[in-house]
């Protein structure tokens, strides 16, 4: 196994993403290409992306302390894989930073249109069709879009990642999980977002529905950020799609609450116009959650139809205004439990959460007037007083 320095590849005239490139394509499967802090070509501490670094099977980038910027005016990724790669990496050591630089314009209401490319083209990193993929340890900064996107792909790592998209700008998403995912775990997320941190979205109008499409197994530990006017996690099916098993612990609302408008929900099911994007209740299934914090709008915003779910050791506090809430069109559920769900001073038990304690705790059919089926909150706690 080598270790390949970027800076052995520099060329007279060369651009900084054709020299890291060189590195990568003369790695072989196990080796790591080092892109260091200081930039020998440019002589800077910053390296200028003007294309999309293709990533190979077995390769790993190592982000030394470095600095990537995208170059203005590019419609492009800056790291993607090589169709059908596997084992690779992109990992970042001590102070590592992907940033966006200054915004092209392509947003989500833009893309395709006008001549533009699809928006995917803005997420920093992406990857499909991959297998056994790890993204660690780096910082984003100011992403066009998206700063990580994965679709059609399996056994990938995203952890120990940091976001800070200051001032905050619409569509600027974390984690964007598409379809066809199987076995993604992600975890130690932080920062700020200009939308939903993780949104796991299977989308007719982006995918067709097919047989491998299902989104299956995602893991989601210690997420704790502030999505601005959004949600920390997004879950979404439309069309047809089915997306199934998804776990999360520690969901962590990190706003604050005093400075600006509160984010719009810890959990968000469905879509706030969900009466254009019907779903039945099998198509969103197998939620599980424990231990959520929450001064959100909505610490669970139900817009969408689901079942055998299961939400357990949540805790409300500050400005929260609903624990359980629907904004939009019916919704139907199946076999939904809410667990201990807890708030306190500071956190006023009105709208749904008032609706739910007049009835009796564990046979509630309905929490609000849109939210149909077989749903149950188990335990609301008042903590400032007594259990209710």
């Amino acid at each position: 196994m080598r270790i390949i320095n970027a800076n052995d590849f520099v060329s007279p005239g060369a651009a900084d993403a054709d020299i890291i490139q060189r590195a990568i394509d003369a790695a072989s499967p196990g080796d790591t290409v080092r892109i260091p802090r200081f930039n020998v070509s440019g002589e800077s501490s910053e390296w200028h992306i003007g294309k999309a670094l293709l990533v190979g099977t077995g390769v790993t980038v190592l982000l030394d302390n470095c600095r990537l910027v995208l170059e203005t005016g590019i419609y492009d990724n800056m790291f993607r894989n090589r169709e059908g790669a596997s084992g690779f990496a992109v990992v970042g050591e001590g102070s590592a930073v992907l940033s966006g630089g200054e915004w092209n314009y392509l947003s989500n209401n833009m893309s395709g249109k006008y001549g533009l490319p699809d928006v995917s083209v803005n997420a920093l990193l992406k990857f499909s069709h991959a297998k056994n993929a790890v993204i660690r340890n780096i910082r984003f900064e100011m992403a066009r879009w998206a700063s990580v996107m994965v679709d059609h792909s399996e056994d990938v790592r995203i952890e120990d990642l940091w976001f800070e998209m200051v001032p905050h700008v619409k569509d600027l998403y974390g984690v964007l999980i598409g379809c066809g995912c199987r076995n993604i775990s992600i975890e130690n997320l932080t920062g700020r977002t200009g939308d939903d941190t993780v949104y796991i979205f299977a989308d007719s109008k982006r995918y067709p529905v097919t047989a491998d499409a299902e989104i299956r197994g995602v893991r989601l530990r210690n997420i704790v950020t502030d999505p601005k006017f959004e949600s920390i996690v997004h879950i979404r099916a439309n069309g047809g799609h089915k997306i199934r098993d998804i776990r999360m612990d520690g969901i962590v609302d990190s706003s604050d609450f005093f400075d600006k408008k509160r984010i719009h929900a810890n959990v968000h099911i469905g879509d706030r116009e969900a009466e254009l994007h019907p779903a039945v209740p099998s198509d969103i299934s197998g939620i599980r959650l424990v231990n959520a914090f929450s001064s959100a709008v909505n610490t669970f915003s139900l817009n969408g139809s689901f079942s055998d779910s299961c939400f357990e050791n949540v805790f409300t506090f500050g400005d929260n205004i609903n624990i359980i809430n629907n904004s939009s069109c019916e919704v139907q559920t199946e076999n939904v439990r809410f667990r201990r769900l807890y708030y306190g001073k500071g956190s006023e038990p009105n709208n749904s959460t008032s609706f739910i304690s007049r009835y009796a705790i564990g046979a509630l059919p309905v929490v609000a007037d849109n939210i149909k089926g077989d749903l149950k909150v188990e335990k609301l706690i008042d903590v400032d007083e007594e259990d209710i």
